[in-house]
């Protein structure tokens, strides 16, 4: 197991959210109904904000 942290983990693996989120946005546009849109919607704000969560954090310790 590496020493990397959580966040760490997050953002260099920007890509592959970067293509989560996209894939949210395809399913958010095709639904097939609106619990199936609404649910794709959190997710996609979920995730975005974990990721801001993540870079605030490095951030923060990469200044302390």
């Amino acid at each position: 197991m590496t020493d990397k942290t959580f966040y760490d983990r997050i953002i260099e693996d920007k890509g592959v959210f970067d293509k989560v989120v996209y894939d949210l946005e395809l399913m958010i546009k095709d639904a097939p109904n609106p619990r199936v849109r609404t649910q794709a919607e959190f997710a996609k704000t979920y995730l975005v904000q974990v990721q801001a969560i993540c870079e605030a954090i490095k951030k923060h310790n990469d200044s302390a």
